[in-house]
């Protein structure tokens, strides 16, 4: 019975916690994908949040009250422009400390991972 409460709990405080930041994300019918951190091992829920919307399909963190967002991860592919290029971007896993996302082409796949502490991006292209 206490899992139980925790369950409830969390989803509560989840509901709380995207509409406060709710004015930043659009609603579900707008959004290709959104994960926000959680700790499996304490079972806390964090403040990064990570998503992307279905017309703009762009990489957008929220990260320590902060919006950021993504569209240019290589030099030539703008990800805003994804769907008439050919190519999309798929969230994996969110933390407090990292993104970790990647794109697809017909001809290639890339990993990438977005430090939030420094904001940069790093990836590792994959045939």
């Amino acid at each position: 019975m206490n899992i139980f409460k925790k369950i409830i709990y969390c989803i509560i405080l989840i509901m709380f916690s995207l509409q406060a930041v709710g004015g930043s994300i659009p609603s579900s019918s707008q959004l290709r994908s959104l994960l926000r951190s959680y700790d499996i091992q304490t079972a806390n829920i964090g403040e990064t949040i990570a998503y992307i919307p279905i017309e703009k399909p762009c990489l957008n963190l929220l990260a320590r009250n902060e919006h950021y967002e993504y569209c240019v991860i290589n030099e030539g592919e703008n990800l805003s422009n994804g769907d008439k290029e050919g190519f999309f971007i798929t969230l994996d896993s969110v933390s407090e400390s990292s993104v970790s996302f990647s794109y697809n082409t017909i001809w290639y796949s890339v990993n990438c991972r977005l430090s939030i502490s420094d904001k940069k991006i790093k990836c590792d292209k994959s045939e």
